[in-house]
């Protein structure tokens, strides 16, 4: 099935939403190989080994899709000391986990 050719004007129309589309589907046209650069994050791609990579930082870093779940939180409230400052959280229940665990400190989640 093929979609009628456009006419007239709406040429421009047409164009643009070409190339709309081509944006926010390219990276399901493409795997990636070394002469791809991360310079932009968030950039999903395939690498040729078979999984997905997404940029980050300049880096490539793999998506896990599989292999490693888990589910923690803590019972109790955390009252932080001080407004705009990250806390750790310690997590004092385990739920469930697979092929991840919580350190000794209880808040650094190992994958």
């Amino acid at each position: 099935m093929s979609a009628p050719l456009p006419s007239g004007d709406s040429w421009k129309d047409w164009g643009e939403r070409l190339v709309d589309y081509i944006k926010r589907t390219a990276t399901h046209l493409v795997f990636k190989t070394q002469n791809i650069t991360a310079k932009d994050d968030g950039i999903i791609l395939w690498d040729r080994a078979g999984y997905p990579v997404v940029s980050k930082n300049g880096d490539w870093r793999q998506i896990i899709l599989a292999d490693g779940y888990a589910s923690y939180s803590r019972s109790t409230d955390q009252l932080a000391a001080a407004i705009n400052t990250a806390y750790p959280i310690d997590f004092d229940t385990i739920s469930f986990e697979n092929g991840m665990s919580i350190g000794v400190d209880n808040h650094t989640i190992t994958f």
